[in-house]
């Protein structure tokens, strides 16, 4: 009878296995670009610190307040790091009739200071200018200065993001 039992359970684990599978990611119907800094980089890589990755925007292609909250979620992307702290968020926007966008967004964001900031707004700047096609982008906290300055403007193309100076080598 403990033979039985036990054949059986061992039938009954085998056809619980069957069930396992690795489940596919859905395809990507509407894609929308995120950028964040990559989460290992190396000075001497070809590839800048910002990364991508893509997300799915359907029926929210044209909200950004939705996206930009997912934005501020972090990367899905385990190559990727989140550069924003926590509480950030967005809280307003507003377009100016020089294609430009302003972002206001909440205070935790103003906790963030020298290359962090940079590197934090390059990537917001970035996934705006992705989503709004505004080239040039006005970021501001909501009632404190980023790093002692009321707003950072950053237009599309202007942060260089891959130095690709070669030092002169000396002879003797």
């Amino acid at each position: 009878m403990k033979r039985l039992l036990s054949g059986f359970l061992c039938l009954l684990l085998c056809c619980s296995l069957l069930g396992c599978r690795q489940e596919e990611e859905a395809p990507i119907l509407e894609p929308v670009e995120f950028f964040y800094p990559r989460s290992a980089f190396s000075y001497t890589d070809t590839e800048t610190i910002v990364g991508s990755e893509q997300r799915e925007a359907s029926g929210h292609k044209e909200d950004l307040s939705y996206l930009l909250d997912q934005y501020f979620r972090g990367p899905h992307s385990e190559s990727l790091s989140q550069p924003f702290p926590d509480g950030c968020h967005l809280v307003s926007t507003s377009v100016r009739s020089n294609n430009t966008i302003v972002l206001v967004i909440t205070d935790a964001f103003s906790t963030l200071t020298g290359m962090e900031l940079s590197i934090a707004c390059v990537c917001l700047a970035k996934t705006a200018t992705a989503l709004t096609g505004y080239p040039t982008v006005i970021i501001r906290a909501k009632s404190q200065f980023l790093d002692g300055k009321r707003s950072i403007i950053i237009r599309d193309g202007d942060p260089v993001l891959y130095d690709d100076y070669i030092a002169p080598t000396y002879t003797e």
